[in-house]
């Protein structure tokens, strides 16, 4: 069995450090991570997204894939590369801004009369209940 695992939040969670399913040794072969820079690196909409799996899984997506889609403008390229190789300390900052919008959004939803809603462990989605 495969596990695809969705890892986009990864720089945006509010409980606690990111972990992954691929770190456990038996599982690692069977795991492919789906991820990409729009959340994390504030590249909305650049739409740069990559994977990481065992080689034949990654051949085999390969070859899907050059089936279906187009590359990437070589703008978001070259940012992409620059958000993987450069300090992490602007996502951090920005992850810490969200939590505090994440808080401010909640306090004025939950003083409206009768709504409850829920708090999030990451992302910047809220939910009423």
């Amino acid at each position: 069995m495969t596990i695809i695992s969705d890892e986009i939040y990864e720089y945006i969670n509010y409980v606690g450090d990111h972990e992954s399913i691929a770190q456990f040794e038996d599982l690692k072969d069977r795991v492919v991570i789906v991820n990409g820079l729009s959340k994390g690196f504030a590249m909305t909409g650049w739409r740069i997204g990559y994977t990481a799996s065992s080689i034949a899984i990654a051949k085999a997506m390969e070859k899907l894939q050059g089936q279906f889609t187009s590359g990437t403008c070589s703008i978001a390229q070259k940012a992409g590369v620059a958000a993987l190789t450069t300090d992490l300390k602007p996502t951090q900052e920005m992850a810490e801004e969200f939590t505090r919008r994440k808080k401010r959004v909640l306090e004025l939803v939950n003083e409206i009369p009768g709504v409850v809603c829920s708090d999030p462990d990451g992302a910047f989605y809220i939910f009423l209940i």
